[in-house]
């Protein structure tokens, strides 16, 4: 017995050293898509405004590829040091708890903080003559098979969210996938080729302000300060709290003292006003965790929505 007090001991100061000490080298940040796009930017800009509170330096390492999987992969089979982090995401999380022959799980991440959300929006196209949900189902009713719903695919965010909308208003739309990304479709909705879609709040709602689409609601509990015009789907009836998010997550396995020290380092970057500032002008709601575990709650409540969702319209995610 007292040789294993006496090694739980030791275990602990050697733990206590290495976050005192961590962090020795450059951390790595893996964002799983390119230079440049809003995922990379809010990357970059709380990487920047940790590493001073954190006490050393956090480099991006840009991995795109196979829709986040193949960061994915790399960070989950890193070493459990704290040196190699992951700009984990709704879509990589959803894939490690539904999707189909995954290569890596939920539990093969540790979750650290949340850094920014991205609500979905309804919108349509404006020159369809609806001004709430109620008028838009009402009017999907009278034209049944008129309307169609843009998305990436059966199995993609957009549609599932979209699909469940519809279910819950008992109307009709033909979806029409866009393969090669929501900014197609977006053109296209306000082109009036297609009339109506769910999408992040950051994509849709300069064209809205500019009056080239409309947004009937949002996907949120409360109404969002970027769009404070626009009722919530709650609001109007429908229950949808949905949307994309952001965060950081580390291997699975990283020493819990060295993630407490991430977590103050990083949340305080995501409360800061410059952080606060630049991401609501990307379109999209800053939001940090109060600690790690609350982050792995918000994901498992995630996965646990979108499992049922999945489940009920007979949709596998790959």
């Amino acid at each position: 017995m007292h040789r294993i007090v006496v090694a739980l001991a030791a275990a602990l100061l050697a733990g206590s050293a290495v976050a005192q000490s961590y962090p020795a080298k450059p951390v790595s940040l893996v964002v799983p898509y390119g230079p440049g796009g809003p995922a990379d930017i809010a990357a970059r800009l709380v990487a920047e405004l940790a590493a001073q509170p954190l006490g050393g330096r956090i480099v991006i390492e840009n991995r795109p590829g196979a829709a986040t999987k193949v960061a994915a992969m790399q960070v989950a089979r890193a070493p459990k040091d704290g040196y190699t982090l992951f700009e984990c995401t709704s879509s990589t999380m959803l894939t490690a708890a539904l999707g189909t022959g995954s290569a890596f799980k939920v539990e093969d991440f540790t979750p650290i903080t949340l850094i920014a959300l991205n609500p979905f929006v309804m919108s349509v196209t404006p020159e369809l003559p609806v001004k709430s949900v109620h008028e838009l189902v009402d009017y999907a009713k009278a034209h049944p098979g008129k309307l169609n719903l843009g998305s990436l695919g059966p199995a993609s965010v957009e549609e599932i969210i979209g699909r469940w909308f519809l279910r819950m208003a008992s109307v009709e739309m033909v979806p029409v996938p866009y393969k090669s990304g929501l900014a197609a479709a977006i053109q296209d909705l306000m082109a009036r080729r297609i009339q109506f879609m769910f999408d992040a709040i950051g994509n849709s709602s300069r064209y809205h302000n500019a009056g080239k689409l409309k947004i009937l609601g949002v996907a949120t509990a409360e109404r969002v300060s970027l769009l404070p015009e626009v009722p919530t789907l709650t609001e109007q009836g429908y229950p949808v709290v949905n949307g994309s998010w952001l965060g950081i997550c580390a291997p699975a396995g990283t020493p819990d003292l060295v993630v407490g020290k991430l977590s103050a380092a990083l949340t305080g970057a995501v409360a800061s006003e410059e952080y606060q500032r630049r991401i609501k002008g990307l379109g999209a709601i800053p939001q940090g965790s109060p600690s790690p575990a609350e982050f792995r709650r918000f994901i498992q409540a995630y996965v646990a929505q979108w499992g049922e969702m999945t489940r009920v319209l007979g949709i596998q995610i790959e």
